[in-house]
């Protein structure tokens, strides 16, 4: 009991730390204007390539989140968080391809590749609605269960909507309103990081 309850404390560290490393990413990337400064000694490249031990983090957390809750008898949640999860890992493989191979590609084969392809930038952004739509998902099934009560009941469904908030507003270039809502998606994660922090490791 006290080897898992250190684990999930760990795992909740993680999801805050995960959460914070995402509003430092993002946060900073916007200070470097396009690219054409370095901040705290990192270039956008940099600050964007911090969202991947930021995801890794935020994908150990849900699996702790899972064996915290469990949701004995409904498929809907685990099919959304497993839905989730899927929008996690999507969205890591999209970073690296975009701020890792992609760079690659582009020096070893020119021409063969361009950066304004993107490609790793639109798998990072399905990612994000997949992840968001498996949180819309596992909140229904929180607000139809009897397992989970008080702000935890409705922090999958908010987190879920966050993200299509979060394209809405970055379709119409509302920098400062973007970079609020990032912000509030960051803070989810540190409340699901605090849920598994107190919860000590017992399950719900």
């Amino acid at each position: 009991m006290a080897l898992n309850s250190a684990r999930t404390r760990i795992c909740g560290a993680l999801a805050i730390l995960g959460g914070a490393l995402w509003a430092l990413s993002w946060s900073f990337n916007s200070l470097t204007q396009d690219g054409t400064r370095a901040v705290l000694g990192l270039s956008e490249r940099g600050w964007q390539r911090l969202l991947d031990p930021a995801l890794a983090f935020l994908i150990v957390a849900l699996f702790a989140y899972r064996r915290r809750y469990s949701w004995p008898g409904s498929r809907a949640a685990v099919f959304g968080w497993s839905i989730a999860v899927l929008g996690l890992l999507t969205m890591l493989v999209g970073n690296v391809i975009e701020f890792w191979i992609g760079e690659l590609l582009y020096v070893s084969v020119p021409g063969q590749f361009k950066p304004s392809d993107h490609l790793g930038w639109a798998l990072f952004l399905a990612g994000l609605m997949i992840l968001a739509g498996g949180f819309v998902v596992l909140g229904v099934a929180h607000f139809r269960s009897q397992i989970v009560s008080g702000w935890r009941r409705a922090l999958p469904l908010l987190m879920g909507l966050l993200p299509a908030v979060l394209l809405v507003v970055a379709t119409v270039a509302q920098e400062a309103a973007l970079g609020a809502v990032i912000l509030v998606f960051a803070l989810g994660w540190v409340m699901l990081g605090y849920d598994l922090w107190s919860s000590g490791g017992r399950a719900a």
